[in-house]
């Protein structure tokens, strides 16, 4: 790749993480310059995965391209600039294409009818959409220890957990119920964008519980933060502090869904970086997660 397709790319993956992944983009200027452009290139990427399933309005076709994506990733060949540029980023920083093809796996099956059975399918389907995406970073921030993956894999699954949480609504006027029927029922989609007084319990119920779960995969997740080198420790704690931010935002609105998305201001995100930073020089890397514990929903 010559240096300056090279940059316009890179200032690209910038662009498109500036502008959807905020606390990511955020948490990403303490890396290193190559760490940082391969974060972008990688987060793009799964925007793009992301977008085909998400503002697809013929799924038949997006479920087509899904599947000759996969085909490509697997291949290591691709004639689609996105596609190509991605693989690309795997010889570069030695991520590994087999958790593309299972991200893409789990992307695809949101253009089926989404409706989780239990926690065991709900925890399948964020190890595909999320867990992989913190395997793959693993590579690129040059995570080394005998549990770094698993705990890559687990952080990803926190912040999912987190996202489902958050956009319990958003989901359910797509059809879309993540959710499982073991702890809610029933519950269809339309029955979480209007809420009667009993669903909306329900749903209280259910938003505590996800937070609970995505509190257990934080807790597991920050062990591998010791196998991260300083500056890439640095910015995977604050992006996780980020997220779990959302959970204190959730938990504040009474765990009600209908109350509106959870959204974590800027004036925090400073105050949690700046708080982060000396604890983790503290630790030395190994830090919990101390201050929030959900409470049971008023």
């Amino acid at each position: 790749m010559n240096g300056r397709f090279k940059h316009h790319t890179d200032s690209g993956a910038f662009a498109v993480l500036r502008r959807h992944g905020r606390s990511f983009a955020f948490a990403s200027a303490l890396l290193p310059r190559r760490q940082r452009a391969h974060s972008a290139r990688l987060y793009r990427f799964c925007r793009y995965v992301d977008d085909l399933a998400d503002r697809a309005t013929d799924r038949s076709r997006a479920d087509r391209q899904l599947s000759a994506m996969s085909f490509d990733v697997s291949s290591g060949r691709s004639e689609e600039p996105a596609i190509a540029d991605f693989l690309d980023l795997c010889e570069e920083a030695s991520v590994e294409r087999s958790a593309a093809v299972e991200l893409i796996a789990g992307v695809r099956s949101d253009l089926t009818r989404v409706r989780i059975q239990d926690e065991r399918h709900l925890l399948e389907y964020c190890y595909q959409v999320a867990g992989t995406v913190g395997l793959m970073m693993s590579s690129i921030l040059g995570a080394s220890g005998p549990d770094a993956k698993a705990a890559a894999i687990d952080l990803g699954i926190a912040m999912q957990l987190t996202n489902i949480a958050r956009d319990i609504v958003e989901d359910a006027q797509i059809d879309r119920r993540y959710l499982p029927q073991s702890i809610v029922g029933e519950l269809e989609p339309a029955q979480i964008v209007n809420p009667t007084e009993h669903s909306r319990a329900l749903l209280r119920g259910a938003t505590l519980w996800l937070l609970e779960r995505a509190e257990h995969f934080y807790g597991t997740g920050s062990r591998g933060l010791i196998y991260l080198p300083f500056r890439a420790r640095a910015a995977i704690l604050i992006a996780a502090r980020l997220y779990r931010a959302i959970g204190k935002r959730i938990a504040a609105q009474g765990y009600d869904p209908s109350r509106g998305r959870a959204v974590v201001a800027d004036a925090e995100k400073l105050r949690l970086a700046l708080t982060s930073l000396p604890a983790l020089l503290r630790s030395n890397g190994r830090y919990g997660w101390p201050g929030f514990k959900p409470s049971q929903p008023h």
